[in-house]
């Protein structure tokens, strides 16, 4: 009997010392405070280089004749963010024939002009004049090696003095079927250099590139070395044997002028509770999320007036991107959302975004 007092007795010190019943937590807490959905408020100012200069280099040899046609054609897209934006703007072209001694990194005139100017009248009939050089030219196109030309002494502070500005953002666009045959005049590396090094800042250079693809298209051979000096400065890439240029015109423009029309959130938003507003000069633009609109109709009733637009939200991007409107230099972009804390990450973790893309 002893021996069972005995176990009673230590059962109930172990209850005693160590029971996890607590009768206080047992019921919880009464009237818990109700937590509050927390907003971010992003706000972002659509800023832009106030100078530009903008050189194109085209092919002019005995092939392009339809796709000088197509730029010209097509200019009018590009050129809509540069007139009457406030901008300083330097618009230029040069050939990719470096024999003939009227080109060899000359900028190629037209009635006066060397170069475009927001001051020079009817720009668009003046580029288009520039710009359709006809089929004349070398046929060992030279791009790379015209556009170092174009920049450097003596044509620099030359013949083509005036165009270049230390303090304008620099834009590169070739336009060609051939591949570059400037071989070591500069080298490829050389003139990727000569391009992140000419300004302070390397983010306001570009060398888009408007040729072959890899592996050609039926019109043009592999542009590959100009390719290279795009994936290494920056720029935009098409195929010249796009049937369509006004894509890539308008995201020229959109990148020479610096405006943007896709915003970044700083936080994972509460899906289909992002607003948008634009502060523009003297007007304020709504935004419409198009991924609420359930019928083609019912965009028109959200957004009957011109001071509205649609966007779009990119959730693997985690960015906003406006259709059909692209807010002026100096414009406030507001974008408002629900966030959720248990979306977002704690110190030293990564948004379930990026873990999605396994970044």
């Amino acid at each position: 009997m002893r021996w069972w007092i005995g176990l009673a007795l230590l059962a109930g010190a172990c209850e005693n010392d160590f029971s996890i019943y607590d009768p206080g937590l047992a019921t919880g807490v009464s009237n818990p405070p109700q937590l509050e959905t927390p907003v971010r408020h992003d706000k972002i100012v659509q800023v832009t280089t106030p100078k530009v200069d903008i050189m194109w280099i085209i092919d002019d040899s005995c092939s392009m004749a339809e796709e000088q046609a197509k730029l010209t054609r097509n200019f009018p897209v590009f050129i809509q963010f540069f007139l009457d934006s406030g901008l300083d703007w330097h618009i230029g072209v040069v050939s990719t024939d470096t024999s003939a001694s009227n080109k060899n990194g000359k900028l190629q005139g037209a009635a006066g002009y060397r170069y475009l100017t927001p001051d020079t009248p009817d720009p668009v009939a003046l580029f288009s004049s520039m710009a359709t050089l006809g089929t004349g030219g070398y046929w060992e196109e030279m791009g790379r090696r015209a556009a170092y030309r174009a920049l450097t002494d003596p044509l620099k502070s030359g013949y083509n003095a005036g165009f270049y500005r230390d303090e304008a953002s620099l834009h590169l666009v070739i336009i060609s079927d051939e591949e570059d045959a400037s071989a070591s005049t500069p080298t490829r590396n050389e003139f990727i250099n000569f391009l992140n090094t000419i300004k302070e800042d390397p983010e306001l250079v570009t060398f888009s590139s408007i040729v072959g693809p890899v592996g050609g298209c039926p019109t043009a051979v592999a542009g590959a070395e100009y390719l290279a000096v795009t994936a290494a400065v920056g720029g935009v890439t098409e195929s010249i044997c796009a049937n369509d240029w006004a894509p890539v015109l308008e995201e020229l423009g959109l990148q020479a002028a610096g405006l943007r029309r896709e915003y970044f959130l700083s936080e994972l938003p509460v899906p289909g509770t992002i607003e948008l507003w634009v502060k523009d000069k003297s007007y304020v633009y709504s935004g419409v999320d198009l991924g609420l609109v359930e019928q083609p109709g019912d965009f028109e009733e959200l957004c009957p007036t011109t001071t509205c637009f649609g966007f779009t939200y990119d959730s693997t991007r985690n960015s906003i991107t406006m259709q059909d409107y692209v807010p002026s230099p100096l414009a406030e972009i507001n974008i408002r959302y629900e966030l959720l804390s248990g979306y977002q990450p704690g110190e030293g973790e990564t948004p379930v975004w990026q873990e999605a893309l396994g970044e």
